[in-house]
């Protein structure tokens, strides 16, 4: 039987559960692209991640800045 560590904090847990309802409640209220635009702009947030070692500041600057404001983009449902 797997169970959860309880949080030294109750209080901090229902903060956290309640916001966490409400991102899942306004996440399921949005349209289907705007979902996948944002799982796809995840995943190449992910994979990107381990090369900001590798490469000049800047373009991992500019990645960072590109990633944001699509994903800005598909939240507040403004066109490309």
């Amino acid at each position: 039987m797997l169970t959860r560590p309880m949080s030294a904090d109750p209080a901090a847990s229902l903060v956290n559960s309640g916001l966490r309802q409400r991102l899942t409640r306004r996440l399921a209220h949005l349209p289907r692209e705007t979902r996948d635009t944002g799982f796809l702009l995840t995943v190449i947030a992910w994979i990107t991640l381990p090369l900001a070692s590798s490469i000049p500041p800047w373009a991992t600057l500019l990645t960072a800045a590109a990633l944001l404001w699509r994903g800005w983009l598909a939240w507040t449902g403004r066109p490309l």
